[in-house]
Formats: C-alpha cells, sequence, structure tokens
C-alpha cells in the first residue's frame, strides 16, 4: 500500500514508514483461563420460568458433546460449574430427608397409637403433601432447597391434626360411643380449635412472607408452603381422617371401666401429683417460672450470631487484587502463576479444576455472588475442590501460598453463603465531605481492623493511590500555534493507545486497523514531551512540549461515594469470629476515631450486621400485626382475654429450651433461628389452645373448676407429648447431619419445644386456676378424668 506524503505530493511505501503486524488487542480488556489455559467462558442459563434445571442441565450437556465432536484437534469444551450437580445434590438431600422425616413420624404414629389407627393417621401425611404439591404448582412455588426442607418442617405439624381428631374418636370409642357418634363428637368438639390453631402456625410465619427485605425474600416460600399444608391438614383430618377411623378403626379393646382406670398409670399418677403440687405452690412456681424465664434470656444472649450460614458447596473463590494501576498483562502473569500451583496435583491433590477470570468478575454462576466490577488489576479465582471437608485446608493452604510467593497481590479466599450477604463480612464506611480527611480517617479504620488478632481479608475500596502525568495546555501558546485541545487528545491518544484508523474485512470479520507509536516509544515516558500534534486548520505539526507543560501528580485511583458522599468501605473477616464479635473487638478503638470526627462525618457499620439488622427489622415488621390477629382469633374462639393471655405468657417458657440447645449444639443466632422461634411459637400456642379447650369441655360437662383442670391436663398429656416426639423425632434429619441452612432453625424447635412443652402442661394449669380464681384444696381425693361425652 503506498501514501502521499504531506505537501511534497510524492508517495511512498506504507511498510517504508511504519510496521504492520497482526496481533490480539493491546492492552486485553478481559482475559479467562480453564485449569492454566486460556479459556472463553460461555454462560447458559433458563431463559423460560418454571423449566427442571435437572431436566435443562443433561440437554445442556447433550449439545455440548455434539458440538465438541466437531471441533478441530486441540480445542475441547468443559464445564467450569454445572450448577445442576449442586442444584441435585441439594434437592436430593432434602428429599431424603423429607422421606426420612416421613418414616419417623408414621413410626412414632404407629408405636403411640397402634397399627391401625397409625396407618389411618400416618395416610393423612402423604395425602396432605400431594395436595400441598397441587396447590404449590398452581400458586407457581418451585420445589427448591427452601420449599422442600419447608415439608420437613411442615411435616411433625401436619400429623398433630390427625393424631387429635385419631387420638379424640378411640377415647370416645372406649368410653362407648359408636363410630359414627364418636367422629361427629369429635368434629363438633375440635373442629374449631385445631382451626384456630393451625391459623395462628401460619400467621406466626406470615411475617416472613410480608418481610420486605431481601433475605425475607429468599425465604417467601416457606411461609406459603407452611400455609398450603396446614390448612390441606386441617381440611383432610376433619373430613378423611374421621372417615378412615369409621371405616377401619378396630373395637375398642377396654371398657369404660377400663379407659378411667388406664389413667391411674404411673405416668399419668406422676403428673397428677406434680401438677396437684404446683397448683397448691402456684406463687413460688410462677416466681421460679419468671426467674428461669430470665435465665433463658440471658442464656440467649450468650448464643454467637450467624446472619445465614456459608455454603456446604465444594468451592470456594479467590479476589486478586494488584495495586490499583497495574495492567492487565501483569494481572494476567500472576494470575497464571497461582492457577499452575493450585493445579499441581503433588502440592493440591484435592483441586478438581480451577477456572480464572483477569480484568473482570466472570458471568454470575451464583445467585447472591455479584461479579466484579471490571478493572484491568483485579481477577476473580473459582476454585473446585473434590468434596466439601477439602475446601478449608484449600483455603489456609491458599492463603499461606500468596503471602508467601506473590508480595505483589493480595487475595481474599472467601467460601460461598447460602443468604444475601457474605457470612462474618464487617464492613465499615467513613463518611464526610473533604478528601484528604475522609482518606486518613479511613486508613485509621483499616488500621484498627488490623490490629485485631485473626482479623483478615481486610480491604480498603480505595486502594492505592496511583501516579499520573497532568498534560496542562496553555491554551495561549495553543493557539498561537493553531492546535486545538481535541487535536492534543487525539494525538496522545493515537501515540500511546492507539486509534482505530479504519477496518479490515476477513470472511465474515471485521478487524480493526490501530494506528499507534512502536512499543520502545510507548513506553517511554521522555517521549512524551516529544509528540508531535498535528494542526489540521495550519497543516502543519508542533511538539506537545511547546503548547502543555508536565506535572506528576498522586492521586486516588478510586472515589467511592454512599449516598452522594464521599465514602471509604473497609471490609474485614475474622478466622474465627463472627462479624458481630469482630465488631465488638474493633468498637472501642472506632469510637475513639468517631469521638474525634470532625462536623459532617460520621462512621457507619455495614456488612453482615447490618443485612442483618434489615432482614430482623423485615421480618419483625408485621409481627405486631399477627400477634393482633392471633389475638382477635383466640378472643373469640374463647370469648375470653384472660386466656388469650396465658396463651400468651406460655409462648417465652420454650425460649429457655431453644437457647440451651443453640449454646448445646453450637448453632448461630440468625434469620434462620429466629424464624425457628416464630415457628415454635405457633406450636406452643397449639398446646395450650387445646389444653383450654379442653378445660371448658369438662366445665360444661359438669366437673369442678378443679377438677376440670386437673382431668383435662391428665386427658391432653398423651396427645401433647405424642405431637411433640413427633415432631421433634421428625425434624432429626435436619440435625443429623446438620443441615447448612435450617440446622439452627430445627435446633430451636426441637429444644424449645423439649422444654416448652412441659413448661406449658404446668403453667397453663397453673395460670389458669390464677386468672380465674380457682380455689385449690389443700388435699384433694385422686380425681379421675371423664372422657368427654360424644
Amino acid at each position: 500500500s503506498v501514501i502521499t506524503i504531506p505537501a511534497t505530493e510524492q508517495v511512498a511505501y506504507l511498510r517504508d514508514v511504519l510496521s504492520v503486524s497482526r496481533a490480539y488487542q493491546d492492552p486485553p480488556q478481559a482475559l479467562a483461563y480453564y485449569n492454566g489455559q486460556p479459556a472463553i467462558v460461555l454462560a447458559v442459563s433458563m431463559q423460560k420460568k418454571g423449566v427442571n434445571v435437572l431436566d435443562f442441565g443433561p440437554r445442556v450437556k447433550a449439545k455440548v458433546a455434539e458440538i465438541e465432536a466437531e471441533l478441530p484437534i486441540g480445542y475441547a469444551l468443559d464445564f467450569a460449574t454445572y450448577q445442576a450437580d449442586y442444584v441435585a445434590e441439594s434437592v436430593d438431600g432434602v428429599t431424603l430427608n423429607v422421606y426420612e422425616t416421613l418414616g419417623i413420624v408414621l413410626a412414632m404414629v404407629m408405636l403411640f397409637l397402634g397399627w391401625r389407627t397409625g396407618l389411618i393417621v400416618g395416610s393423612i401425611v402423604p395425602l396432605t403433601m400431594l395436595v400441598s404439591l397441587v396447590f404449590m404448582s398452581v400458586l407457581g412455588i418451585e420445589l427448591e432447597r427452601v420449599s422442600l426442607a419447608t415439608m420437613i418442617i411442615a411435616l411433625g405439624l401436619l400429623v398433630d391434626n390427625g393424631i387429635v381428631i385419631a387420638e379424640d374418636i378411640g377415647r370416645r370409642m372406649a368410653a362407648g360411643a359408636s363410630r359414627q357418634e364418636a367422629a361427629l363428637g369429635t368434629g363438633r368438639q375440635l373442629s374449631l380449635p385445631l382451626l384456630t390453631s393451625s391459623l395462628t402456625t401460619i400467621l406466626a410465619f406470615l411475617p416472613l412472607m410480608l418481610a420486605s427485605d431481601s433475605s425475607g425474600e429468599y425465604m417467601r416460600s416457606m411461609s406459603l408452603v407452611i400455609m398450603i399444608a396446614l390448612m390441606s391438614s386441617w381440611l383432610l383430618a376433619m373430613c378423611f381422617t374421621p372417615l378412615l377411623c369409621v371405616w377401619f378403626m378396630g373395637e375398642p379393646k377396654t371398657t369404660p371401666a377400663q379407659v378411667k382406670a388406664a389413667y391411674d398409670g404411673r405416668v399419668y399418677q406422676i403428673y397428677k401429683a406434680v401438677l396437684r403440687w404446683l397448683l397448691r405452690a402456684r406463687i413460688p412456681f410462677v416466681i421460679a417460672v419468671a426467674a428461669g424465664l430470665v435465665g433463658g434470656f440471658t442464656l440467649l444472649a450468650q448464643v454467637p450470631q450467624q446472619f445465614f450460614p456459608e455454603s456446604s458447596r465444594n468451592q470456594f473463590y479467590i479476589y486478586l487484587d494488584l495495586p490499583n494501576g497495574a495492567t492487565t498483562k501483569a494481572t494476567a502473569e500472576t494470575v497464571q502463576k497461582v492457577v499452575a500451583w493450585l493445579g499441581d496435583e503433588e502440592v493440591n491433590p484435592e483441586v478438581v479444576s480451577n477456572v480464572a477470570y483477569v480484568g473482570y468478575g466472570g458471568p454470575r454462576f451464583f445467585v447472591p455472588l455479584a461479579p466484579r466490577d471490571e478493572d484491568p488489576h483485579v481477577a476473580f479465582i473459582l476454585v473446585t475442590a473434590s468434596d466439601v471437608e477439602a475446601v478449608d485446608p484449600l483455603i489456609e493452604r491458599s492463603r499461606l501460598y500468596l503471602a508467601e510467593n506473590h508480595p505483589e497481590a493480595y487475595g481474599r479466599l472467601k467460601k460461598f453463603f447460602l443468604g444475601n450477604s457474605e457470612t462474618g463480612l464487617l464492613e465499615v464506611r467513613l463518611r464526610g465531605r473533604d478528601l484528604e480527611t475522609v482518606a486518613a480517617y479511613g486508613k485509621e479504620v483499616e488500621a484498627a481492623l488490623r490490629a485485631v488478632p485473626g482479623a483478615l481479608d481486610i480491604h480498603n475500596n480505595w486502594e492505592n493511590r496511583t501516579t499520573k502525568v497532568l498534560v496542562e495546555i496553555d491554551q495561549v501558546r495553543a493557539r498561537r500555534a493553531g492546535v486545538t485541545s481535541e487535536e492534543i487528545a487525539q494525538s496522545l491518544n493515537t501515540f500511546f493507545t492507539g486509534e482505530a484508523v479504519t477496518a479490515y474485512r476477513e470472511g465474515d470479520q471485521i478487524i480493526p486497523i490501530v494506528l499507534r507509536a512502536n512499543d520502545a516509544e510507548r513506553t517511554n515516558m521522555d517521549r512524551l514531551r516529544s509528540i508531535e500534534v498535528y494542526s489540521a486548520s495550519g497543516g502543519h505539526s508542533v511538539l506537545l512540549s511547546e503548547v502543555a507543560d508536565f506535572v506528576p501528580v498522586n492521586q486516588y485511583s478510586r472515589i467511592e461515594r454512599y449516598n452522594l458522599k464521599r465514602t471509604v468501605t473497609v471490609q474485614a473477616k475474622h478466622s474465627w469470629l463472627q462479624a458481630v464479635e469482630l465488631l465488638a473487638a474493633v468498637e472501642p478503638a472506632l469510637q475513639r476515631i468517631e469521638a474525634r470526627l470532625p462536623a459532617g462525618y460520621s462512621i457507619e457499620v455495614g456488612g453482615e450486621p447490618e443485612d442483618a439488622a434489615k432482614g430482623e427489622q423485615a421480618l419483625f415488621e408485621f409481627v405486631p400485626h399477627c400477634l393482633a390477629l392471633i389475638v382477635l382469633i383466640l378472643v373469640w374462639q374463647f370469648n375470653s382475654f384472660t386466656k388469650p393471655v396465658i396463651i400468651f405468657i406460655t409462648i417465652p417458657l420454650s425460649f429457655v429450651g431453644a437457647a440451651v440447645g443453640l449454646l448445646a449444639t453450637g448453632a448461630f443466632m440468625g434469620f434462620m433461628a429466629m424464624l425457628g422461634f416464630l415457628s415454635l411459637a405457633g406450636i406452643i400456642i397449639n398446646n395450650a389452645i387445646v389444653l383450654l379447650d379442653q378445660i371448658k369441655v369438662e366445665i360444661e360437662q359438669g366437673a369442678t373448676p378443679y377438677d376440670a383442670v386437673i382431668n383435662a391436663s391428665v386427658s391432653r398429656l398423651q396427645p401433647v407429648m405424642m405431637t411433640t416426639l413427633t415432631t421433634i423425632l421428625g425434624l432429626l434429619p435436619l440435625m443429623l447431619p446438620p443441615d447448612p441452612l435450617f440446622f439452627a432453625m430445627a435446633v430451636v424447635i426441637a429444644a424449645g419445644l423439649s422444654v416448652g412443652t412441659i413448661l406449658t402442661l404446668a403453667t397453663v394449669p397453673v395460670l389458669y386456676t390464677l386468672f380465674n380464681g380457682v380455689k385449690i384444696p389443700s388435699k384433694t381425693p385422686a380425681a379421675k378424668p371423664t372422657p368427654a361425652a360424644a
């Protein structure tokens, strides 16, 4: 190709004045490496909602295999992350837990009620689940980890209605009623109490559905599944269970006299003796319970806090940062060394694969994890281990390797998390107007966090300063020379970065042709002064040094803002402390810094503590409304204000057991534990409702208030203990082994019920006699409960 030389009208070959070469874009914008080899990463996701990922994944695999067969030799297609495997592992684990819970519940029911009655009650469980699945499909609730695990939690609750109905029908038949009379009598007596108890449990979970926070959105399907399952359970218990009892329940093998004598058994005698003693010592007992509550809440305050737990994925990721100002090539060189070390089978035999992204964070493959912003000095490395147990040793080994071998880079190694915020992450935001003041105090915050033993992954989002050269144009000299600021900028851009002057079409590809100085000149800072700026108006060139001055400056490469104010954010985690505990450790230093802040400057806490506070606020925002609805329902059922008060006093009793359970198992107090407390409150309310309703029935049948309390408590002992034990054992699959997401919730419900139920069976009778002025005889003959008549 020839070019025309200006002013001379002579021509010259292009090769005589410049060199032409074909190469990749320089500097590269985004690089990817899979197991150390250059790669192109494609993210494939489902466009249509409602498609089963377990069906979609194999179809993608089949298509990839088909494409790979047509590739040239040397090219290969691999899966950096195959999400369907993780979904299958999670869903299969929870599904197995559902089957285990179902088996445990059915076994417990048959153990307490006999195989015939147990099968009658147990049949309601799979039937309720099928009905629930139908309604879930209609409402668009997908089968995923949360909804499936909710089924486990609901199993222990939905079987309660069937147990109460079948047990009461059997008791009436043993007392002499016919099948139809027993079924109709049970329906008339228990339909409203069971509906009330189901509605109160639903209302206990309702704040989760109404929560506007992202954590509430993440767990919203739980409240919907509970609502569907409990209402289906109540409907089937009232219609299907009595019908099965009429058809299949065996004839009672005991006479009415033997039924009465059954309450003279050793367990009942012990319970009656303890209950009579407590009724004679009501005031000391109430004081002891109050003291126990204080102790329980004190223990609860000692439980370590964690908003959402870490994931059980066999993966971890690395944020690798070079100093701001580093080129993509420098970042890529470090990344290649790191991934080569990770892929060394002798050093890291646990590593299955790794994928690295240079200059950006790659595609979004995990919903809570947002990709990194594009920047030449940053990289993101995803490491897949052979199993979950290998993740922690790999993280520690990788952290040590980076510290010893790559001082030019700063790596933050992290595990995946299940909530909407990173587990254990503490952020401290320092806000203000003046740039230097904000930066200086931000460094003090950073130093305060580094002073905490065990603190790691400390990161300042303003990063390091970078040196720049300001080209200050003297407009007077520039006008005199006949050049404009635009022409100066264009000359600089063409010389150093390069400018696309045209494009070359090759087949179906368009290759830009970039004009720029050669490498020796582009990387020589002295060449800056002698750059020639071409004046289009004058048709001549001038040296840049003739029209501009050069001023080196050291500036912040990043200046972040939060709510329009300059804000430096310092992040940190800890080797063994949770975010709240790390905040407590650094808070004295933060308070000293805050005391010296000028007016208009502030320190704010972010990260997991802030997200936890927002999540709790969103969760408890509608709790008063739901509690008010529960009160209205209870007042409507009992036509009394004292009984709802009694019921609500019993709720905190379960918190004592929950606190002990959390401390004993090492579970954390977090969002899931709070949901456990809400569901626990609903279950405790159910027990109190059934017991108070039975007292009402005993009084209506002519018993004295004192005898009614004793008889009702004794007659409800077995069904209450049975449903409690069934619920607790049904939660075992979530606790053994610990489910990463639902372990704390299961512990709260199981431990809280184990203590709360026992206290409820004692406290409700005591409070009832106190609030209703029931006289307690000093010595009472043994009272035998009279079963409810049909």
